[in-house]
């Protein structure tokens, strides 16, 4: 089960999926199928029918990375090459939950390498957190939002460490969105520490539970300008760059907040 575990911040290969549950699911056997809400979908439309025997799970997914994008990055930073990369972590907690890193492991010559970068740095996940190299059909979901028709939703719930702090221990707290009876039987409660939750107290802190992810600004240019970059990097820093004004408007900000703590321990 393992490397079932973990999140994977790339465009899934569905394959032979589809075909394999729909064939399972002819001979009777039971079925979990888990994946982005639009795959779910996809997986319902392709079966034609409801099956008592299938439990679907899809995830509070904002979007999905270009694959151009991520086999340009790896093709950068590992010097060895794609072919000796053997694990990808995009969320390893060496510093925590809120603070997770993403590490690449490969093979260099006989020795066994590792690249690890904290996500607010990391070139790859800035892009992607940004919302800047997601699919154009992601900023126009339509299996969002309850209507892949999901047994089970899963996510991080974010906001825990305000709303259930008792919950919070850095090392990863999980919302389970139940969607239909069967998604609630399907699931031993006795296994695992819960507490009752609403939607409505979830979805705050939780940006991926908007019905719509917005477009980068600057998504076009990064996409024009990616054949001729020498660096991916680069083009990403560039991109990610706040305006002009925008970091007159943050220096300002700051200042004044500066200026405020000062008067305050004067006055205090």
């Amino acid at each position: 089960m393992r490397p079932f575990m973990g999140s994977k911040y790339v465009q899934a290969r569905t394959e032979n999926a589809y075909r394999d549950a729909k064939a399972f699911l002819k001979k009777g056997r039971k079925v979990l199928f888990s994946g982005t809400p639009c795959q779910v979908a996809g997986l319902y439309h392709y079966l034609g029918k409801q099956y008592e025997a299938l439990t679907t799970v899809d995830f509070v997914c904002h979007g999905v990375p270009s694959p151009k994008v991520w086999r340009r990055y790896l093709h950068e930073v590992v010097p060895t090459g794609t072919g000796a990369i053997w694990n990808v972590q995009f969320r390893n907690k060496c510093e925590g939950w809120k603070k997770y890193h993403i590490v690449l492991s490969y093979h260099d010559k006989n020795q066994e390498a590792e690249l690890a970068s904290y996500h607010g740095i990391n070139h790859y996940m800035r892009a992607f957190l940004s919302d800047m190299i997601l699919r154009p059909s992601c900023h126009e979901c339509k299996a969002k939002c309850g209507r892949s028709h999901s047994d089970i939703t899963i996510a991080d719930f974010w906001g825990i460490h305000i709303v259930m702090p008792s919950m919070d221990d850095d090392k990863g707290t999980g919302l389970v969105l139940v969607n239909t009876d069967k998604g609630m039987n399907a699931l031993d409660w006795n296994k695992v520490e819960s507490i009752e939750s609403s939607y409505d107290v979830a979805y705050p802190y939780n940006a991926g539970l908007s019905p719509h992810t917005k477009c980068h600004p600057k998504r076009k240019q990064f996409f024009e300008a990616i054949d001729n970059a020498d660096s991916i990097g680069q083009l990403i820093n560039r991109s990610l760059q706040p305006s002009l004004m925008l970091r007159v408007r943050m220096r300002l900000g700051n200042l004044k907040r500066l200026m405020k703590r000062i008067l305050q321990a004067f006055s205090s």
